[in-house]
């Protein structure tokens, strides 16, 4: 009885699956030089950018919504991505969201340990992981991306997600390398008061496939 109490709740909230009308938006605002984190992004924006995000629901770890986030335009001065969200959503339910981020130049990358799409990162194809070209790259602590905050408009209500900055321990705001990070909110059990970001392994490109972190 569970199991089929199971399949008539997921079969529930497929047929609530719609596309969304109007216009759906990611914007994703950098840390720059009067942030916290400003000894640690002098460089970010030149070596990393994000490539397009994700807003998903799930529902028992399984995907029930998907929208692909694709960056449109980047304001200089305000270090603002700014992308348009496309796919599927539940109206009213809440939603999870990751980034992608890719090397726009050589530096000193680690390997490919998460579900890759070169046609999304482009690492193979700019030949930025051949041993020849990474032999003589070195670590520099000022090429990092500071995700500072993310607003979401078009879902629900606009919301603003600031994240965990410098001044934390472990300063869970900072990218420094490529690979897909899933955004974490708030867990007063673990002790943990700020939203913050963690790597993922798996990115789900539609429904019916299951959330895997790393």
């Amino acid at each position: 009885m569970r199991s089929s109490t199971k399949i008539a709740a997921l079969l529930a909230l497929f047929a609530l699956i719609q596309p969304i009308h109007g216009i759906v938006t990611m914007k994703v605002v950098l840390g720059g030089p009067n942030d916290s984190c400003a000894k640690y992004t002098k460089k970010g924006h030149e070596f990393l950018k994000i490539t397009h995000g994700r807003i998903m629901q799930q529902t028992g770890g399984v995907i029930v919504g998907n929208m692909l986030c694709t960056p449109k335009t980047f304001d200089e001065a305000k270090l603002t991505y700014t992308m348009v969200c496309d796919g599927v959503s539940i109206p009213g339910m809440g939603y999870l969201f990751m980034l992608a981020v890719t090397a726009r130049k050589q530096m000193l990358s680690g390997p490919i340990d998460y579900h890759y799409n070169e046609k999304m990162m482009g690492l193979v194809e700019n030949k930025f992981l051949d041993a020849e070209n990474l032999k003589n790259q070195q670590f520099d602590h000022e090429q990092h991306l500071f995700i500072k905050a993310v607003e979401i408009e078009g879902i629900r209500k606009s919301e603003y997600f600031l994240y965990e900055d410098c001044g934390s321990v472990k300063m869970r705001g900072l990218i420094a390398d490529h690979g897909l990070y899933f955004m974490l909110g708030p867990d007063d059990k673990k002790n943990e008061p700020k939203n913050h970001l963690s790597r993922m392994y798996y990115e789900p490109y539609g429904i019916n496939e299951h959330m895997v972190m790393n």
